[in-house]
């Protein structure tokens, strides 16, 4: 086997081995998630089995009335808070994920603690 030959067997040899590394790597961070996900799921079971709330909870939703309990154990906590207090009520804009140009993909707004509304880009 000539050297260029000896070398290119080597290079696809290499590639070979970051490619299995790769999927392998690839396929432990999808059985961690599916993990986590397991995890989230039996703790919304337990927490909130016969709420009216149960199967949003479950499947990752939001709705009106949630509170912010329910809302962190849907969606988890929020990367930013801005928070409002008036005479008669409290309003927060829970902001979550990266959105285009420096803001946000998501935003839940509260008020005196309850879900009003959201807004999803």
């Amino acid at each position: 086997m000539s050297g260029e030959a000896a070398t290119f067997v080597f290079f696809l040899v290499l590639a070979g081995i970051g490619i299995v590394w790769g999927l392998a790597q690839s396929s432990a961070e999808q059985q961690k998630k599916g993990e986590q996900e397991a995890q989230r799921k039996e703790a919304v079971r337990r927490k909130y089995e016969g709420s009216l709330y149960f199967n949003d909870l479950l499947s990752g939703l939001i709705r009106q009335g949630m509170t912010g309990d329910m809302v962190v154990d849907s969606w988890g906590r929020p990367d930013a808070v801005d928070r409002k207090v008036f005479k008669t009520k409290v309003k927060e804009v829970w902001k979550y994920g990266p959105g285009p140009r420096r803001s946000f993909a998501n935003k839940v707004t509260f008020e005196n603690g309850i879900v009003v509304g959201w807004e999803t880009r």
